[in-house]
């Protein structure tokens, strides 16, 4: 027959062995969340630097002002909706490869275009946020001077970043 003594070490040895599982199963499972979030940022941060590569490839047919709004609502696009709860992640590197192949080719306002058409395909709910395609005469019309002003920061920042 075992004593209290025994009895209490066996039942204490279960207790850490069973929160030792839990403290292991919940540090995993932040850890899983974690580098699914890192991975997700990264792609991020590397769509945000595809859509400032844009920038210097200005067709010569639009004014800085209206190049630098279409980037700025492409970035603000993604910036609503580049999120893992709105980009699926087995979309993003169909949607990098689409974006790149844009980069190879002639730029113009139908590359902005395309480029939300493939949002919009790869992120279905972005599609609520398609009114506010830059390259609409209604939208061209809202041009704003800032929009140079953010395009040229954004631009030194990316280069400060890559140093």
């Amino acid at each position: 027959m075992e004593t209290k003594a025994q009895v209490w070490r066996r039942w204490q040895r279960g207790l850490f062995v069973i929160a030792g599982i839990y403290v292991t199963s919940v540090a995993l499972a932040f850890g899983w969340l974690f580098y699914k979030g890192s991975v997700h940022r990264r792609w991020h941060d590397h769509v945000n630097a595809l859509i400032l590569e844009l920038g210097p490839k200005r067709p010569a047919v639009v004014t800085p002002e209206q190049w630098a709004h279409c980037l700025q609502w492409t970035w603000n696009l993604h910036a609503n909706y580049g999120w893992q709860s709105y980009f699926p992640g087995d979309q993003r590197e169909p949607f990098v490869r689409d974006f790149e192949r844009h980069l190879t080719e002639p730029v113009n306002l139908d590359t902005i275009d395309q480029i939300w058409d493939d949002y919009a395909r790869h992120a279905p709910q972005s599609n609520r946020y398609m009114h506010f395609r830059p390259t609409t005469p209604e939208m061209l019309e809202q041009v704003s001077p800032d929009s140079v002003a953010w395009l040229k920061s954004a631009i030194e920042r990316k280069e400060q970043e890559s140093k």
